[in-house]
């Protein structure tokens, strides 16, 4: 399968760093397995005022235990939804599923949820929309809005009919790593996002699987464009990478492209 390199995997955002009390990265965060949907509503100050806050590194297993429960109890009545939402747009989907993070001073793995969302942004003045089935060449700066929307350091650059980011976000004390694609072209298409490491290597290509985001389908028209955003909780650092892999589930699967963002 041709893949469509945008990024090269050592490429990074110097201030992202600094976001993310980080650790060695560890592979076994790669998990699949059932989803929620979660209903979207309540107000920003109520899910703020939720977060779960991550134990200290030193801390016993039983306090990491309880973080844990913690935020997947968050992730699944929706209490991180504010997290997610660009200035401007509408949440219309928040869809989360089971993932792990490797704590290096418990030499384990703990639970966590990771999840996909989906939102509409308005085109913003003296945008255009993108003319169908064209690969595109000329990147928006990186981190501005509705480029990489929702994602606060990130890595982005234009790919087939859109725009796709890989990056971080922190809440309360807890950093993320997600990617996003936002359909800039007329039409629909369905999909699902891919998170990757990427770590070693010397060029940016799809990564050993991290998580793969749930299969949407994005609608752009003249006055809003559609994003999708998948995202897993960690303070691991990492070279990562981001794909939007167009086809059902019941493939075949294409590759529109592919970006990356050590972080």
């Amino acid at each position: 399968m041709k893949k469509l390199l945008i990024l090269g995997c050592g490429a990074l955002m110097s201030l992202a760093a600094s976001t993310l009390p980080m650790a060695a990265a560890d592979a076994s965060m790669t998990t699949d397995s059932a989803t929620v949907t979660v209903a979207v509503g309540g107000s920003e100050a109520q899910q703020v005022s939720q977060t779960p806050v991550v134990p200290d590194a030193g801390a016993p297993a039983s306090a990491w235990d309880a973080y844990a429960s913690a935020q997947r109890a968050a992730a699944e009545n929706g209490t991180l939804e504010a997290t997610m939402i660009p200035s401007g747009c509408t949440l219309t989907q928040f869809i989360t599923s089971p993932s792990v993070e490797y704590i290096p001073s418990l030499g384990r793995n703990i639970s966590l949820d990771s999840w996909t969302s989906a939102f509409q942004c308005p085109i913003p003045t003296g945008a255009a929309i993108q003319s169908a089935g064209v690969s595109q060449t000329s990147a928006a700066p990186a981190t501005s809005s509705p480029y990489c929307p929702g994602l606060a350091y990130s890595n982005g650059a234009a790919i087939t009919n859109g725009y796709e980011c890989i990056g971080t976000y922190a809440n309360g004390s807890q950093g993320y790593v997600g990617t996003d694609y936002t359909l800039q072209t007329a039409g629909s298409v369905t999909g699902h996002l891919e998170i990757g490491n990427c770590s070693g290597s010397s060029s940016c290509a799809v990564g050993t699987l991290v998580k793969n985001g749930a299969t949407l389908t994005l609608t752009a028209s003249s006055s809003v464009w559609d994003t999708t955003q998948t995202v897993v909780a960690t303070n691991n650092s990492a070279t990562w990478s981001g794909t939007w892999w167009k086809g059902s589930s019941s493939g075949p699967y294409t590759d529109w492209g592919t970006v990356c963002g050590a972080y």
